[in-house]
């Protein structure tokens, strides 16, 4: 299970992801929708760690990421 609680990252001081949250099941089969720069890009590139989150906790089968 992935769990993703308050995750919040900036670009160049600009707050791009504030208080997300969300939790995907093992087997689950979600998808990101939204209007371009909403985020959908740059939740990934966090949750893959290409960026660095500024706050919040995400967690992979209970453990830190």
């Amino acid at each position: 299970m992935l769990e993703v609680k308050n995750l919040i990252t900036k670009i160049d001081e600009k707050t791009i992801l504030k208080s997300i949250n969300m939790k995907v099941e093992k087997g689950e089969v979600i998808g990101l929708i939204g209007q371009n720069g909403s985020g959908k890009s740059t939740i990934l590139k966090t949750l893959s760690g290409h960026l660095h989150q500024l706050g919040g906790t995400v967690l992979l089968d209970g453990k830190k990421m």
